[in-house]
């Protein structure tokens, strides 16, 4: 919902393109195609990372997640271990 109409079109013909580079055999074709799917690719994160940015939230931050709260449950315990002579 981010991207507008032209970016997305641009994407998915991308895709297309690539798809069908690698149904043929030529070499210079494919890497064409996986070049131009990389920069339209390259134009959908910049378009994502933006809008998170303007939101305020770090991208790949999880918005469920409030600021102060522990990420584990983890205990810190000290152990010993018992020689096979106290064990029998």
């Amino acid at each position: 919902d981010k991207l507008e109409a032209a970016d997305k079109t641009a994407v998915e013909q991308a895709i297309a393109g690539a798809k069908g580079a690698l149904e043929g055999e030529d070499a210079s074709a494919m890497e064409s195609a996986g070049q131009a799917l990389e920069q339209s690719l390259h134009k959908l994160a910049e378009v994502l990372y933006k809008g998170e940015a303007e939101a305020g939230t770090p991208p790949g931050a999880d918005a469920d997640r409030s600021a102060g709260a522990p990420e584990d449950d983890v205990i810190d315990a000290e152990y010993t271990e018992e020689s096979d002579e106290k064990a029998n």
